[in-house]
């Protein structure tokens, strides 16, 4: 579908996404997106009363792109170790054909430091995303793969934060053409998995 044909709210979302990236969230307005859409600055606000719900629709978005992208890696024969690895596979896939998605998560973290509203946006996608980590930790628990000598949350957090940093490293380099270094990030991934959760 041609982003001229799409959806009013969906073509606005991804121009405020876009926008969000190029100048961050102080520097977004309505009159902005107004601009890149080609419409009313009331047609935006018809859609998105005000910043906040603005904000966190652009990260239910790139929450519901982002699970789109995960499931479509996910085959019903994949044992948890394998589940794990496309976790880290597609999610580096994600960030680096919708680089400005994964800009707004990381700006969203930034944020929540400094707004409450922000802090709260942040916290239910991190809890999200480590949730979904767990529960392919139980499963490796249960197919006899895993067996790890710390609590789940903790180890769900350790997971994820890997997948963060090594999505800001490798945004911050622009480096997600250098194939090396994908697979070396992949390689310390799969390394860092077995040692965690103590593989068999």
């Amino acid at each position: 579908m041609s982003i001229r044909n799409e959806e009013p709210r969906i073509k606005i979302l991804k121009a405020a996404i876009e926008l969000t990236a190029k100048f961050g969230f102080l520097n977004l307005s309505f009159q902005k997106i107004a601009d890149k859409c080609r419409v009313s600055q009331s047609t935006v606000m018809h859609y998105f009363p005000n910043k906040f719900n603005l904000i966190k629709s652009m990260g239910d978005y790139i929450t519901q792109t982002n699970v789109l992208i995960l499931n479509q890696g996910l085959l019903p024969t994949d044992n948890a170790f394998d589940r794990l690895k496309k976790y880290f596979s597609s999610n580096i896939y994600w960030a680096k054909n919708y680089p400005e998605q994964a800009q707004i998560i990381i700006l969203l973290s930034y944020f929540s430091g400094q707004d409450k509203e922000m802090a709260e946006l942040y916290k239910a996608r991190l809890e999200q995303a480590r949730l979904r980590i767990a529960e392919i930790i139980y499963s490796g628990i249960r197919e006899n793969k895993f067996n790890p000598s710390e609590d789940i949350d903790t180890l769900s957090a350790l997971l994820h934060n890997i997948i963060s940093s090594t999505i800001i490293n490798l945004i911050s380099s622009r480096d997600f053409r250098n194939n090396k270094n994908k697979k070396d990030s992949v390689k310390k991934w799969e390394i860092a998995i077995k040692l965690l959760l103590n593989c068999k």
